[in-house]
């Protein structure tokens, strides 16, 4: 584990000296303003019947969309953050070390995990102050009756968010395993949209959107939404589909890819 954490801080600070991860989080963080003064105005638009949105639910329309993006974006990280030890050739350097590729592979998770906790953090950030400014953050009412108190719209959101931190991380993941299969980044960036989105057309079958990982990406916030709306969703039985599919993806996915690490012959 002690291994793990040094690789962990190696990362973060090899972070710190790139760009592309503050631009990220900048553009995130922009993007999900953007989409909270894009629901506010569409109550201006006769021809979409859409009515006066409430604080909550611009915040949850904002964090939506904020999230789809920073799924895009941590996918990118994540295949940088191996493919760059691959074209700078520091793998060797780190591999010729007391470190295994296991250890290597692991510390490289928990730094995904710790970018989508920023990443998520920001745009709950972002879209609790958008809410505030463009609605009314207070009771969901409807004719003088509460439908719901903010403390159980507050506390939904919250779950979402947290939730959030999993099926994000299992984009990274795959990132990674992409990354490992195929270390040259352009290749492994584009592959890896593309292979994202495949999935996520497969995912809208219903013999397998139990059973893919993009089918739950965004089950938690759109949830969330729904009750900004006053509707009632379940969050079971799909919430325990979302545990097990995304956590058994990430198990798959890091097996297959410290597999695959393995079988590379980097240190001749």
């Amino acid at each position: 584990m002690k291994k793990i954490i040094i690789i962990f801080k190696n990362e973060l600070t090899k972070l710190k000296h790139q760009r592309f991860p503050l631009v990220a989080l900048i553009f995130t963080m922009l993007f999900t303003i953007a989409a909270a003064f894009f629901r506010n105005s569409l109550a201006n638009v006769e021809t979409l019947n859409m009515g006066q949105a409430n604080g909550w639910q611009i915040l949850s329309f904002a964090a939506s969309w904020g999230m789809q993006l920073a799924g895009l974006l941590i996918l990118i990280l994540s295949i940088n953050l191996v493919t760059e030890e691959f074209s700078d050739h520091t793998i060797k350097n780190i591999l010729s070390r007391p470190v295994n590729r296991t250890q290597f592979i692991l510390g490289k998770v928990l730094t995904i995990g710790f970018l989508v906790l920023i990443f998520l953090t920001a745009i709950f950030i972002t879209s609790f102050f958008a809410g505030v400014s463009f609605g009314d953050i207070g009771h969901l009412q409807e004719r003088g009756y509460v439908i719901a108190k903010w403390q159980k719209l507050l506390w939904n959101l919250i779950v979402a968010f947290l939730l959030s931190i999993i099926t994000l991380s299992v984009i990274g993941i795959f990132g990674v395993f992409i990354s490992i299969l195929l270390p040259r980044p352009g290749v492994a960036i584009g592959a890896s949209i593309c292979l994202y989105f495949v999935l996520n057309i497969a995912a809208q079958f219903d013999t397998l959107k139990n059973y893919l990982f993009t089918s739950f990406t965004y089950f938690p916030i759109n949830t969330a939404k729904e009750i900004t709306y006053g509707l009632t969703p379940g969050w079971t039985p799909q919430l325990y589909w979302c545990l097990l599919t995304n956590v058994l993806s990430a198990v798959f996915f890091i097996l297959l890819t410290v597999s695959l690490l393995k079988r590379k012959d980097i240190l001749s």
